[in-house]
């Protein structure tokens, strides 16, 4: 696992996948992954734009 920039904002994000997929593994880190990925874009455009 590579090292996070943000670590509790990549469990939470985790628990949110959990509570809104369907039990397994496989669907949590499907929507996991992208939701971390979109959230350090959107962190990194933000503090280009400053």
């Amino acid at each position: 696992m590579p090292i996070l920039i943000h670590p509790h904002a990549f469990i939470l994000i985790m628990f949110v996948a959990a509570i809104i997929t369907l039990p397994g593994i496989m669907t949590l880190v499907l929507v996991a992954l992208p939701l971390y990925l979109l959230y350090e874009v959107s962190i990194s455009v933000v503090k280009w734009n400053e």
